[in-house]
């Protein structure tokens, strides 16, 4: 690992299992179903993160109120063990490469704010190095909204931060968005596959549907555990 990556953290931000199934809709009526997929959600984000060779954090037991006030806890938990620079990212990209984290913990190197946009108008990615770091007005942006990239953009030019935009992505909080991305050309195709059969175990409506192809697909404390462990909390 260059030096200058060793002051590079990724923290996953992501509730536990349970309370990922409590709030997803990955198999409607099914909890079981839903806790599956949370499950493999989070273990191959934890996988594709710890590849990386960057320390990584799971923070599964968040405090705050609100979205921005529980992340933002979670980034300042980051900077109290010495990090000048964080890649925060979720569990429910699949197409979040390695390679994608290795070159946003490099590009933070020389900029101060690295984004990976989703389809949604939210973000899959966020890379911030301390100097770009207001903790008041990043609390307050609309987080869980469409409106989060473009409120994103106006904090990049209040604060003139210098921001690189990586390419756009999807995210998966639904059953029919798996559906969608379920494609065999994909390289994230196994873990979706895999997935998708949990769906179709628990969801007579999807075992009717064929998967798209690719060309179809336009359409009250913070736990913060590193490596080696890759169990969590149920």
């Amino acid at each position: 690992m260059k030096p200058g990556l060793q002051c590079t953290a990724i923290l996953l931000f992501s509730r536990s299992p349970g309370q990922e199934a409590a709030a997803k809709s990955f198999c409607p009526r099914h909890k079981k179903a839903n806790r599956q997929i949370a499950r493999s959600l989070i273990a191959h984000s934890l996988k594709t993160a710890r590849a990386s060779g960057l320390p990584v954090y799971y923070a599964s037991l968040q405090q705050g109120h609100t979205f921005g006030e529980r992340l933002c806890h979670a980034i300042e938990q980051v900077w109290e063990r010495g990090y000048e620079r964080v890649l925060v990212i979720g569990n429910d990209c699949p197409s979040l490469s390695v390679g994608t984290l290795r070159f946003a913990a490099s590009r933070l190197q020389t900029l101060s704010l690295v984004l990976g946009p989703s389809r949604d108008g939210g973000l899959y990615l966020i890379g911030l190095d301390r100097t770009a770091w207001h903790a008041a007005d990043f609390c307050q942006l609309p987080w869980e909204t469409p409106a989060l990239q473009q409120a994103l953009q106006a904090y990049s030019a209040r604060y003139e931060l210098v921001t690189h935009w990586l390419p756009p992505a999807d995210d998966i909080d639904h059953a029919w968005q798996l559906h969608v991305l379920a494609s065999p050309q994909l390289k994230h195709a196994y873990l979706l596959r895999s997935i998708y059969g949990i769906i179709v175990d628990f969801s007579p409506f999807f075992r009717q549907q064929p998967l798209l192809g690719s060309k179809q697909h336009d359409a009250s404390a913070i736990f913060l555990r590193g490596p080696p462990s890759s169990s969590f909390p149920s």
